[in-house]
């Protein structure tokens, strides 16, 4: 059985059976009250704890089921910044022989922001968990396993009537500037485009109105986080629902499911061949390629993870 905290519903769909999957509420985030914050921080790890008072503490539920954690199961918990959360989950699993990670969806330098990452990665490895990364340039600076980025094959790519050039939907973050110059350029040739760039989570739209959006449009706009080289969602959206995709990760060349008729990388490739790019019939990528990103590939890869004596090697 493979355990993986806080996945996004509509991924969370696409897990088949034979997978053996199931998926646990956000038990490694931060609480939100105060009173559960100081008594995480005071008693978590530090205090062989049961399931059911660190639910207490924590004010989420989740912590009960690790406790049915068998020998030869995978543990899958998202973005821990602190090892006495890992040694509180430890605390929870008698069982031995079960596989163990912390999976990180964003660059490191930033999620650990004000913190020494390298000293906090090998707080959390030295707990008995794998951290592992969806970006390579992480994996290689920090002994990370790179276990790439994940999607889900659609239900349906029927399509939608077009009304969209280009959609867009996220935080502004670093990138805000860069997407407002791309629009610009974008109205100026012609371009119809949806974007709805946030500073703020709650001013957001829902995933599936997103997805919505995103069916009726040709191309994907993604743009990067400062110093990210791993994949966002988004090109794998474009490559799962047969969309263009306009991207400024230049190491998307070194993916199996580039073609430049597909891609443009925004920097590199010239803006005024923009027009050209759009024109191009597209590319159809393969269901082998599609497979290799899709999230019960992903999953089994942790599932297959070997450790060796002398520590964890990737598959």
């Amino acid at each position: 059985m493979i355990y993986f905290v806080n996945l996004k519903s509509y991924i969370q769909d696409g897990i088949r059976p034979e997978t053996n999957c199931r998926i646990l509420p956000g038990i490694a985030n931060f609480p939100n009250g105060k009173c559960h914050q100081i008594l995480r921080k005071l008693l978590m790890g530090k205090v062989r704890l049961s399931g059911a008072w660190l639910e207490r503490i924590n004010g989420q539920t989740g912590f009960c089921e690790l406790e049915n954690i068998s020998s030869g199961d995978t543990l899958i918990v998202n973005s821990v910044r602190h090892a006495y959360v890992c040694k509180g989950i430890n605390h929870l699993i008698s069982a031995p022989d079960v596989k163990r990670f912390v999976h990180y969806y964003d660059p490191l330098e930033r999620l650990f922001a004000g913190m020494d990452v390298k000293n906090s990665i090998e707080s959390i490895k030295a707990t008995g968990f794998i951290p592992s990364t969806f970006d390579k340039q992480d994996a290689e600076k920090y002994g990370l396993f790179y276990a790439g980025q994940y999607y889900r094959f659609p239900e349906s790519t029927k399509e939608c009537n077009l009304e969209y050039d280009f959609v867009f939907a996220g935080l502004r973050k670093d990138r805000g500037e860069k997407i407002d110059s791309f629009k610009q350029t974008a109205d100026k040739l012609g371009f119809k485009s949806f974007i709805h760039a946030v500073k703020v989570h709650k001013d957001g739209i829902p995933y599936e109105a997103y997805l919505d959006h995103m069916k009726r449009s040709r191309c994907i706009l993604d743009f990067t986080q400062g110093g990210q080289r791993g994949l966002t969602l988004r090109p794998l959206e474009a490559m799962f629902f047969d969309k263009k995709l306009v991207t400024d990760n230049a190491d998307i060349k070194n993916y199996p499911f580039y073609y430049p008729e597909n891609i443009f990388v925004y920097g590199l490739d010239d803006i005024h061949n923009l027009p050209d790019f759009m024109n191009r019939p597209y590319h159809r990528i393969s269901n082998d390629i599609k497979n290799m990103y899709d999230v019960n590939t992903w999953l089994k890869n942790f599932a297959c993870y070997k450790t060796s004596p002398s520590g964890p090697s990737d598959i």
